[in-house]
């Protein structure tokens, strides 16, 4: 059996210095996955067929607002009856 007559603090620095660097393992391996999702997702939209300005131009034109909702017609100024 191991025993350690050193303090508590440097008993534990070797514990400290493994989980330091499975934080960077971990940093380094999301920063991977991430990347490698951006790059996936890239290819399959380059891959796919056909363009999105093509879809977009095979749209019908969107209603203007002013043909659907006209603006009221003003009456002249003579024509309102003032009491």
């Amino acid at each position: 059996m191991f025993s350690c007559t050193c303090p508590r603090s440097l008993a534990a620095e070797p514990q400290l210095a493994l989980q330091g660097t499975s934080l960077i393992a971990r940093v380094l391996n999301s920063l991977l996955v991430m990347a490698l999702v951006a790059l996936l997702t890239f290819l399959l939209i380059d891959l796919s067929p056909g363009s999105v300005i093509d879809d977009l131009a095979s749209l019908p034109k969107p209603l203007d607002l002013q043909s659907v909702y006209p603006e009221p017609k003003r009456q002249a100024a003579a024509s309102r009856v003032s009491f």
